[in-house]
């Protein structure tokens, strides 16, 4: 493979002129980079006011979606549901259902935080909050979890 006249713009914002006779006169030079996307790997679920899924604490977590819903029936006591976690230290309200004040009521609420995702805090409690009884809920987390990248806290 001939390379003459051609020029490639390198990561360093240097042009390299490629005069060369041959690809494998070029090939020292050329380092290829590949971005692995992650894939997920962590998806929990509960139906009752607890811990869903306890961050690692050496490795990075990214949560991508949620799930939250509920059935309140007569008699039940009721008013809000969630998911909690810390995000840079602070407490933090993720996905709710709130302001129910119907006697017979079933709500449901979904997110998707895209591929990416949310940085949770390391070591740390999401959880399914509660206020009152309801006949039934149910919370559903999706993430994944990856190494901790040079300058990650």
């Amino acid at each position: 493979m001939k390379l003459n006249n051609r020029s490639i713009a390198l990561d360093t914002n240097r042009i390299l002129d490629l005069k060369a006779e041959s690809i494998s006169d070029v090939m020292p030079m050329i380092q290829p980079t590949v971005e692995i996307k992650p894939r997920l790997n962590i998806i929990k679920s509960v139906v009752t006011d607890q811990t869903i899924y306890t961050t690692p604490t050496d490795k990075d977590f990214y949560l991508t979606n949620t799930y939250i819903s509920m059935c309140k029936a007569a008699g039940d006591t009721g008013s809000a549901i969630s998911i909690n976690a810390f995000i840079d230290g602070v407490a933090t309200l993720i996905l709710s259902i709130g302001g129910i004040t119907g006697t017979v009521d079933y709500q449901s609420v979904a997110e998707n935080y895209g591929q990416d995702g949310i940085k949770i805090d390391k070591g740390t409690i999401i959880n399914l909050s509660i206020t009152g009884t309801y006949t039934s809920k149910r919370a559903l987390i999706k993430g994944y979890t990856r190494e901790t990248t040079k300058g990650s806290m």
